[in-house]
């Protein structure tokens, strides 16, 4: 108790003095979500200060995603992009039939991906861009939404050794409100997808899932703001 307590404080100084001494990135002085001092970020309009997801005693202690392993679901990922190649690990996978890339490189053709990759998981004080809300975070991507196939949905959601061990699922996919999917609880694809879902989330690496606040596997489909943040939320500083 005494130590975190020393490690909580002396995180406290370290925001309070200088909450970017550590910091080298040239872009964080323009992210806004992560400390939000009423910058443009290339805008016209100013943020409003303190604004943002409030990281700075997180990222002072250690808190940085630690162990935690994400998987973006996406347009694809450049693994081997100058500001998230340290924070790759292998699972990574072209879902792409008959692709000019390696099964293990999850092509990005559309930049979104890898925008989001960068958001989560981007390498922190490397004097590269910016810094990842989870910046020492462990990151796999895929890109499933230019080939959705059902078998590289199991894959890249949990179903096979690669992604069995993986925390946070972000998902930045959806549908359009004025071209909705209705649910269907009779189709077959549809109820195979929530039952890897919840098989994941129950019975995975971690035996625990999204549906208790006290489990830790999470299945995020809204934002990634909102993954970033739970990769800080369930890991831990480095002992």
């Amino acid at each position: 108790m005494k130590i975190r307590i020393s490690r909580l404080f002396a995180a406290m100084l370290t925001v309070g003095i200088a909450p970017t001494a550590s910091a080298y990135d040239p872009l964080y002085s323009e992210q806004w979500h992560l400390n939000n001092t009423g910058q443009t970020s290339f805008a016209a309009n100013p943020g409003v200060v303190g604004n943002d997801l409030n990281t700075q005693l997180t990222q002072a202690m250690g808190i940085a995603g630690v162990g935690v392993k994400v998987a973006v679901i996406d347009t694809g990922v450049q693994i081997d992009h100058p500001d998230l190649a340290a924070n790759v690990v292998p699972g990574s996978r072209n879902l792409v039939e008959d692709s000019e890339f390696p099964i293990d490189y999850p092509i990005d053709e559309n930049g979104h991906g890898t925008a989001v990759a960068g958001l989560i998981s981007a390498v922190g004080n490397n004097g590269e861009g910016g810094r990842g809300v989870a910046s020492r975070s462990s990151l796999v991507g895929f890109n499933w939404l230019d080939s959705q196939t059902v078998e590289g949905w199991l894959i890249s959601h949990g179903a096979d050794p690669s992604t069995s061990d993986v925390r946070v699922f972000n998902q930045s996919y959806g549908f359009s409100p004025t071209t909705p999917i209705p649910f269907d609880g009779t189709d077959p694809e549809f109820k195979l997808e929530l039952d890897v879902m919840k098989d994941v989330s129950s019975n995975n690496a971690w035996g625990a899932g999204q549906y208790s606040l006290n489990q830790r596997v999470m299945v995020i489909a809204t934002s990634t703001r909102v993954a970033s943040l739970f990769c800080l939320l369930i890991s831990l500083p480095e002992q």
